[in-house]
C-alpha cells in the first residue's frame, strides 16, 4: 500500500464519513508518509489544529487500539499528541485507523543534555504508571525468564552449519559465547526473579520522539502496555549506543534510575540485558547470512563482514570478563568475508 494512492480516499472519510470527528469541515493533505506497518497523512482543517492520519496496514486492530489508549493515557501529561478518535472500520478505508492532533516540534537530539535527561525522565514517569492501567501485554517479552527463553533454540544449528562450511575456529567462538550467556543467566535468574511487569511504551526509538518547547512527546504508542521496564532501557541504549558514548549512556540511566519504578532488581535487570542484547543480534544475523543464497556484490560483502565481525567484538565485549584479551577485529574480518564468499552462495 502507498499513502499517495490512498490520499484521496482518507480525505472523503475525514470529510464525509459520519464516524469521523472532521465531518464537513474542509481538509487539505500537508504531507503524506509511508511506513512498514502504517500509512501516514498530516491535514490541515479549517477552524481546527492541524490532524494526523494513520491508517495500519498490519496486526491494525491490536495496534490501533494500543496505539489510542497509550496516547489518551498520558497526552494529558504531555508525554503524547492528543488522541481524537479511533475507527476499527472506517468509511471507503481497508484498514483500521487512528487520528491524532498534529505536534510541531523537531525531533529530539540525544546529544544535547537537557533534552537527553528529559527523555530519561518521561520513560522513569511511563514506567511509574500504576500497571493496572496498561490495555493488556505489550508483544515484547514480559520478564528476563521469558526473554530468555525466546532468544534460544538456534544457536547449536548455527554452530553445525558454521563447522560444517569449514569455520570451525568462528563455530567454537559462537558457542562459547552462549556459554558465557548461559552461566550469566544462572546466575542472574535465581537472584532477580522473572520480575513484576511494568507499564511500557514499547518503542522509545529516539525517531519516535519529539521536543515541544522543553518537554518529551513519544510518538508511535503501537506496542504500548505491560512488559518489563528494565527491557525497554537496555533496548533504548543498545539501540543508540553509536549516539551516546559511555559516559552518556551512564548519564542517561542514572538519571532514568533515580526517577523510575522503586524496584530493588530494576538496575540489576537492566546490566543483564544490555549483556544479551548484542548476542541475540548476532545470532539474527548469522542466522540471515548462514540462509542467504544469492551472490553478494563486493560492497556488500564488506559491509556485511564488517558488520558480523563488530556483531561478534560487541557481544565478546559484554558478556566476557574485562581482564580477557580482546577479539582479533581483522581475523574475525577475514573470517566472516570467507565465510560470506562461500560456494553456498553460487547461483
Amino acid at each position: 500500500m502507498n499513502a499517495q494512492d490512498w490520499t484521496p480516499a482518507v480525505h472523503a472519510y475525514l470529510a464525509q464519513a459520519p464516524t469521523s470527528p472532521l465531518q464537513g469541515r474542509s481538509v487539505e493533505p500537508v504531507a503524506h508518509w509511508s511506513g512498514q506497518d502504517h500509512l501516514l497523512w498530516r491535514f490541515r482543517v479549517q477552524d481546527h489544529p492541524d490532524v494526523v492520519v494513520k491508517l495500519f496496514t498490519d496486526a491494525g486492530q491490536v495496534r490501533s487500539r494500543r496505539q489510542y489508549r497509550g496516547q489518551e493515557r498520558f497526552a494529558p501529561w504531555g508525554l503524547a499528541p492528543e488522541p481524537l478518535a479511533y475507527d476499527r472500520y472506517p468509511q471507503g478505508l481497508p484498514r483500521q485507523v487512528l487520528l491524532y492532533r498534529w505536534v510541531e516540534a523537531p525531533p529530539l537530539d540525544l546529544a544535547d543534555p537537557p533534552q537527553r535527561d528529559a527523555l530519561a525522565r518521561a520513560l522513569a514517569q511511563v514506567h511509574r504508571t500504576e500497571p493496572s492501567t496498561a490495555p493488556g501485554f505489550s508483544p515484547h517479552p514480559v520478564n528476563l525468564a521469558y526473554f530468555w527463553r525466546t532468544g534460544q533454540g538456534s544457536e547449536g544449528s548455527i554452530a553445525q552449519e558454521l563447522a560444517r562450511r569449514g569455520k570451525v575456529e568462528m563455530a567454537h567462538l559462537f558457542q562459547e559465547l552462549w556459554a558465557q550467556a548461559q552461566a550469566t543467566m544462572a546466575q542472574a535468574l535465581p537472584r532477580l526473579g522473572p520480575g513484576p511487569p511494568g507499564v511500557i511504551h514499547g518503542d522509545p526509538a529516539v525517531e519516535n520522539v519529539l521536543w515541544q518547547g522543553g518537554q518529551v512527546v513519544l510518538l508511535d504508542w503501537e506496542l504500548y502496555g505491560l512488559g518489563d521496564p528494565a527491557q525497554e532501557v537496555a533496548r533504548f541504549l543498545h539501540r543508540h549506543h553509536r549516539a551516546l558514548d559511555d559516559s552518556g549512556q551512564k548519564a542517561w540511566l542514572t538519571t532514568y534510575l533515580a526517577q523510575g519504578p522503586t524496584d530493588p532488581t530494576l538496575a540489576d535487570r537492566v546490566h543483564v540485558y544490555r549483556r544479551l542484547l548484542p548476542l541475540y543480534d548476532l545470532t539474527r544475523l548469522l542466522r540471515g547470512a548462514l540462509g542467504e543464497t544469492h551472490p553478494l556484490s563486493p560492497d556488500q560483502t564488506a559491509f556485511l563482514a564488517e558488520t558480523l565481525a563488530v556483531g561478534f567484538q560487541r557481544t565478546a565485549e559484554h558478556l566476557w570478563p574485562p581482564d580477557r584479551p580482546r577479539l582479533d577485529g581483522e581475523r574475525l574480518r577475514n573470517q566472516c568475508r570467507a565465510l560470506l564468499a562461500g560456494p553456498e552462495r553460487s547461483p
